[in-house]
């Protein structure tokens, strides 16, 4: 499916898609009761579409659309599949530059999202 997709519509469009999805799925995680389907779907889901949506170009750091659900979303499942969606090395050299910058709280916050 993913082949298809990125044939028909390009990886930059495929990345756009994702980062809505994310957004569409963050949104209705925010809810007080959201669904159990969605709950379950993001469960399973939710850290493929955080992959799809990463910006090559734009530091983890520069992202508040990616980073802030990461460190401060109400549902640990999603702060979860956030760092699934990352991958431990990629918050280690976030956590990395935010401490040489002196983002000692942001660091923190990686670290421990890291692990």
């Amino acid at each position: 499916m993913r082949d298809y997709v990125l044939e028909a519509v390009g990886k930059r469009k495929l990345r756009e898609l994702q980062r809505c999805v994310v957004a569409v799925l963050l949104e209705n995680m925010a809810l007080d009761e959201p669904h159990a389907d969605l709950a379950a779907y993001v469960g399973r889901h939710l850290a493929h579409h955080v992959r799809g949506a990463l910006q090559p170009e734009v530091s983890l750091l520069r992202d508040e659309a990616l980073l802030q659900p990461l460190l401060h979303h109400p549902r640990a499942a999603v702060r979860l599949a956030f760092a699934q969606g990352f991958g431990a090395e990629a918050l280690r050299h976030a956590a990395a530059l935010a401490e040489s910058d002196g983002a000692a709280l942001q660091a923190a916050e990686l670290w421990m999202a890291a692990s």
